[in-house]
């Protein structure tokens, strides 16, 4: 698959969904950034190409050559420029399966939303390409259920009289800290869920061993067990999103 995350608003977790929702569970993924002058996947450790938008047609022969996934971060200032290098060129729109909008709670960001997915429209992508996905949603306490459209009235409210788009009310991402902890120390979460060590073994087998050792072990279990939580959330919403028949996988 080839998936576009496309927002005309910065903050709402583009590059986190990049590097921890969508390259995990794509196959061999390149991460391109648009020309984007904030955060990039490379700070979750992940190996991203820059595409200048001077230099827009050579990225499109790659966009229509490649064998392996694409993931398409396209950074807040630089959507009004992608979206008219894409026109200006025909077509090219067609080559990118999926458009995937993050929004977040905030008026603002609404109003944000509903003009991407306006664009989109405009440019000539079908509304069964467009996705919706709520991000940064304040987990709900004793296990209530979120009211996400009470959080969403416009754009729901949009979206229910023009169609110009898909979502899924249960594909909700919720607020964690863990992505800016990642981030400090540069890594993913698929990157620290492949470390296998036992660590309660090792805090369990080792009483003797140093306070330093036994701190760094403990706090290597703990991001373990964060980083779990949170890739269930993921792995949920990635299915909604890309139920498995559509979705390819990453082996």
């Amino acid at each position: 698959m080839k998936i576009a995350v496309i927002s005309h608003t910065g903050s709402v977790g583009k590059t986190a969904l990049c590097a921890n929702l969508l390259a995990p569970r794509l196959r061999n993924p390149i991460i391109y950034d648009i020309e984007t002058l904030n955060q990039t996947a490379c700070v979750y450790g992940k190996k991203t190409e820059e595409v200048q938008i001077n230099n827009f047609p050579a990225f499109l022969s790659k966009l229509s050559s490649a064998t392996d996934d694409m993931i398409i971060d396209v950074g807040a200032s630089n959507v009004e420029s992608f979206i008219d290098a894409v026109i200006e060129i025909g077509g090219v729109h067609n080559e990118i399966d999926y458009f995937l909008i993050p929004i977040i709670p905030g008026d603002k960001f609404e109003k944000e939303t509903i003009s991407t997915i306006q664009e989109l429209s405009i440019m000539g992508v079908s509304a069964e390409r467009i996705l919706v996905v709520f991000n940064k949603i304040p987990k709900p306490r004793r296990k209530r259920p979120v009211d996400i459209e009470s959080l969403f009235s416009e754009l729901f409210a949009y979206l229910n009289k023009t169609g110009k788009a898909v979502y899924d009310k249960k594909a909700i991402i919720y607020e964690s800290k863990l992505y800016d902890i990642l981030a400090k120390q540069g890594i993913a979460i698929d990157g620290v869920l492949s470390d296998k060590t036992d660590y309660k073994a090792k805090l369990t087998e080792n009483l003797s061993a140093s306070q330093s050792q036994r701190t760094e072990w403990s706090d290597k279990l703990t991001l373990y067990r964060f980083c779990n939580v949170v890739d269930e959330n993921l792995q949920y919403v990635f299915n909604l999103l890309f139920p498995p028949a559509q979705a390819v996988s990453k082996p």
